[in-house]
């Protein structure tokens, strides 16, 4: 694969892989010790081993990516709305530069850029004239082809947080435990991570 990441182990005790690049856009949820921190820290572990691949990490409780910073050349580490904005903005424009350049004929070694937002909500609910929401929705529709991904990160899986649109165009999932059935439904499709119990077990949906 293309930018291959190692998630962790199945129930029958085999490693499971996901390529990032065949699932672009990812939402993760998992409620407070279920293991969706940890499982953050692997997948930005994994695409360390990608030296060409750079990371974009957002946290607006400027906790989870703080070790972050200033470790690696090719991490950037924000924590604000407005930083957070001007990320996807950013990118935006990156896309669409890539876009030009690939109309011209294909591009090998096109270094991956990828986005990851650790409580997402607390930004969207900062979004009063959704302005954010709006740009991430551009970014996420036509992204991929320019090898710019993003991960959104969620405790509060709500339907309003993540509507239509962000599941249109977020179709993998990963949760840990969530607190209830209705909040499975949200992130899977279906009931079952209240089931689990934490600590690191998650079901997947690629």
């Amino acid at each position: 694969g293309e930018l291959m990441c190692l998630l962790g182990t199945k129930v029958d005790g085999d490693p499971l892989w996901m390529d990032l690049s065949k699932n672009p856009h990812m939402i993760v949820s998992g409620t407070t010790g279920s293991g969706k921190s940890i499982l953050l820290h692997n997948i930005i572990a994994n695409i360390l081993y990608f030296n060409n691949a750079c990371l974009f990490l957002i946290d607006p409780k400027n906790v989870e990516f703080l070790g972050y910073q200033n470790l690696f050349e090719n991490i950037k580490v924000y924590s604000d709305y407005a930083s957070c904005l001007r990320t996807i903005e950013f990118l935006l424009e990156l896309m669409e530069i890539r876009y030009n350049l690939l109309r011209n004929g294909p591009i090998s070694n096109l270094e991956p850029q990828i986005l990851i937002i650790d409580e997402f909500a607390d930004f969207i609910m900062q979004d009063k004239g959704n302005e954010l929401y709006s740009a991430l929705c551009r970014l996420a529709q036509k992204c991929r082809a320019a090898n710019i991904y993003i991960i959104l990160a969620t405790q509060r899986p709500s339907a309003n947080i993540i509507n239509g649109s962000i599941k249109a165009n977020f179709p993998p999932r990963i949760s840990c435990r969530v607190t209830s059935n209705t909040e499975s439904k949200i992130i899977l499709d279906s009931g079952g991570a209240e089931n689990l119990f934490g600590s690191g077990d998650a079901l997947v949906k690629d």
